[in-house]
């Protein structure tokens, strides 16, 4: 379903893109002048917004790595991927300032909606936000479907489940009532997704993968994992 979609996305984003492009909105006067107050404002806004959202949830597919066909293929891919996000990203977002300018954007809970609403050609095609809601779904989609999946595998490996599909549906259900509970309303989702940004994004990306990876250096230093391995071998 993912790689089917991919090609969906794809078309949408390159017939958004042509769209803005055509419709004559673009002033990349919106972009001066660049860092015009430095470099300060430019590496708060890396750190933590963009740093640790979205690309802090890439710690997701470190469950995911050890149970594909070709690791090492799988590591190159997502560099790769990363990448190319990255600039998509960037050049989407560019686009969105030269159209919105700065201050709206800033403001624009989802900037790219509010570019597609400007598109206007000929004054024949319009009102193609759609084009974004449609991205928006899809891509959240598979994001919450890359969480599931992790969080299944992480705990069957913590309660020692066999097998990983007793799981799902209890995850499901979790997920499912916990969506509704959490926020009432976009207000309080930002607020929300604040403190996440800050605190639980930066500990599961950041400080629990440092300390199993050291953990796993003192073990290896240590040569435990030979003694284990001649333990089951007995």
């Amino acid at each position: 379903m993912a790689e089917i979609y991919l090609i969906i996305l794809i078309v949408l984003g390159v017939l958004g893109h042509v769209l803005v492009l055509f419709s004559g909105i673009i002033d990349f006067k919106n972009l001066l002048p660049v860092l015009g107050k430095g470099w300060k404002p430019v590496l708060t806004a890396a750190y933590p917004n963009l740093l640790m959202f979205p690309f802090g949830e890439m710690i997701s597919f470190t469950m995911i790595f050890p149970f594909l066909n070709k690791i090492q293929a799988g590591r190159k891919t997502g560099v790769k991927a990363l990448m190319f996000s990255a600039i998509i990203l960037s050049i989407t977002h560019a686009i969105e300032i030269s159209v919105l300018g700065a201050k709206i954007y800033s403001r624009a809970t989802f900037p790219l909606y509010s570019t597609m609403i400007y598109v206007n050609i000929a004054d024949f095609l319009q009102r193609v936000e759609v084009i974004a809601i449609l991205t928006l779904i899809i891509g959240v989609f598979f994001k919450i479907s890359i969480y599931c999946y992790a969080a299944v595998i992480a705990a069957s490996d913590l309660f020692k489940v066999q097998t990983k599909q007793k799981i799902v549906v209890p995850f499901g259900i979790i997920v499912l009532f916990l969506s509704m509970m959490i926020a009432s309303d976009l207000l309080e989702h930002n607020e929300e997704g604040k403190l996440v940004v800050k605190f639980i994004l930066p500990l599961f990306s950041v400080v629990i993968p440092v300390l199993l990876l050291v953990v796993h250096l003192i073990r290896k230093r240590l040569g435990l994992y030979r003694s284990n391995s001649s333990e089951d071998q007995q």
